[in-house]
């Protein structure tokens, strides 16, 4: 599996009908989404693609953005972690 199936393979897990967690903003699903391949490729010794937030600085959007890159370096590290043991 490549590199962007698997982190859309993450990307559904974590908001998978079955998991009924509360909605996230689309701000916040694309920071999942940026953070998980971002750490998939550190933990590959990869050079990763830059996160860059397509919002303004100090609106509740790039706050939701940012937040949903704390899940997906989580997300990640556990999908990874999980697959050694």
């Amino acid at each position: 599996m490549n590199r962007s199936e698997e982190t859309e393979q993450i990307f559904r897990a974590a908001f998978a009908p079955e998991t009924y967690r509360d909605p996230r903003s689309l701000p916040y699903r694309e920071g999942v989404r940026a953070s998980i391949e971002n750490r998939l490729a550190k933990i590959d010794g990869e050079e990763p693609p830059e996160i860059r937030c397509p919002y303004a600085k100090g609106t509740a959007e790039a706050d939701a953005f940012y937040a949903g890159c704390s899940e997906g370096h989580w997300r990640a590290t556990s999908a990874r972690e999980a697959k050694i043991e």
